[in-house]
């Protein structure tokens, strides 16, 4: 299977995405939508896209508070729907989704990259089948200020750092551990144009097998650049996964394996693994109980959080 792609937005989509896809053999980037921009792949159209029956797969790239609206345009169409998370913004449109995509949810992915990272992989590896009592992800950087005048700091719209962050290493966690069975959340704010936007949160919560987790995360720090660490516990040993750089059982080292990459370009862990994912998509599309529980877990992460 061949790709013929179109990127709907140019923000992530622009910036990370195109450049991923043009990296990858079996996909063709044929249109990007923007309303301003112009250059080769460029529209405004947007109903040229949805008319084209070459396109095969949308990837919705735009603020969340239009992925309600792109889903319901595109999803009579004949191609797989990649959405940007978090897919909606408010339990109010999730309810809307879900009714809308009942007989759809083998063509609708969200795009959560995390767990398609070799290094991701082989963590899970090391820890399946161990007898961890608890896991705990944290994420934090230094990005608040660069989104101070953007729709991000309106929750409204979807913005916030809760949305940006959580459902990926909620998916993560599932990677690791399946369903999650509760969660409580609790979250840190700052004010910016007279109004509150959260900027750090705290999750933690319980699988349905019964291991315990915990999510730390922030973008308001003094980071150079963003730190990811992910910890195992054992009565007997920790699993320490350290900034995509190292990984340490107890106090001992495991060395990881050299990955090449296309360019320099994939010098971020989190465009590395859109780089994966995105290889891997005609796998994922193939495997129809695969996409079904993707975007029921994702879907039921987002509830929990709401």
């Amino acid at each position: 299977m061949r790709f013929s792609a179109a990127i709907i937005g140019t923000g992530y989509g622009l910036r990370v995405l195109s450049k991923c896809l043009f990296s990858i053999n079996n996909i063709n980037l044929n249109y990007i939508f923007s309303r301003n921009k112009k250059g080769i792949n460029f529209t405004n159209n947007i109903h040229l896209i949805n008319k084209d029956k070459k396109i095969n797969l949308i990837c919705i790239e735009t603020p969340p508070f239009t992925h309600l609206k792109l889903i319901k345009f595109f999803i009579k169409k004949k191609a797989y729907i990649l959405c940007e998370k978090p897919a909606v913004n408010n339990i109010h449109e999730l309810n809307k989704l879900q009714k809308l995509i009942q007989k759809k949810t083998n063509k609708i992915l969200i795009n959560h990259q995390l767990r398609y990272h070799p290094y991701m992989k082989k963590y899970k590896k090391l820890i399946t089948n161990k007898k961890i009592k608890k896991i705990k992800i944290e994420y934090y950087s230094n990005n608040f200020y660069e989104k101070k005048n953007t729709w991000w700091i309106k929750s409204k719209l979807g913005g916030g750092h809760l949305l940006a962050i959580a459902p990926h290493l909620l998916d993560l966690l599932n990677f690791y551990f399946g369903n999650i069975k509760t969660l409580n959340k609790k979250l840190g704010f700052t004010k910016v144009n007279f109004q509150n936007i959260d900027t750090s949160f705290t999750i933690y919560g319980e699988f349905s097998n019964g291991i315990l987790f915990e999510v730390k995360s922030s973008c308001k720090t003094n980071l150079k650049k963003p730190i990811l660490k992910i910890s195992s516990e054992t009565s007997k040993n920790l699993y320490l996964f350290n900034n995509y750089k190292n990984l340490k059982i107890n106090r001992r080292v495991v060395n990881f394996k050299k990955i090449k990459f296309v360019d320099k370009f994939y010098s971020n862990p989190w465009r590395e693994s859109q780089y994966f994912f995105l290889k891997d998509l005609k796998k994922i599309f193939n495997n129809k109980n695969l996409m079904k529980n993707l975007l029921k877990m994702s879907l039921k992460n987002l509830k929990l959080i709401f």
